[in-house]
């Protein structure tokens, strides 16, 4: 069974945009669909692709900070808004 291992968040907002199951998958909070994964602290589409966001662990809470584009981009990914 599937465990949740983390939360990635908007730095800015603290708005969940996916959580992290297995230290691994990524979910999307407005999808509840994998559409990422992690390696490392760098997150990739279900392709690949690196998505150019880093998480920042505190307290096993992950918050995506970087430039705005990439956020956007992340976040729309997710299904959510940007």
């Amino acid at each position: 069974m599937a465990r949740t291992t983390g939360f990635i968040r908007d730095g800015k907002t603290g708005d969940q945009i996916a959580w992290i199951e297995d230290g691994k998958d990524v979910f999307s909070v407005a999808t509840h669909e994998k559409f990422a994964t992690v390696r490392g602290t760098d997150l990739y589409s279900l392709s690949g692709e690196f998505l150019n966001v880093h998480l920042e662990n505190s307290d096993d809470i992950a918050a995506a900070r970087n430039d705005t584009a990439a956020l956007a981009q992340f976040k729309k990914l997710a299904g959510g808004s940007s």
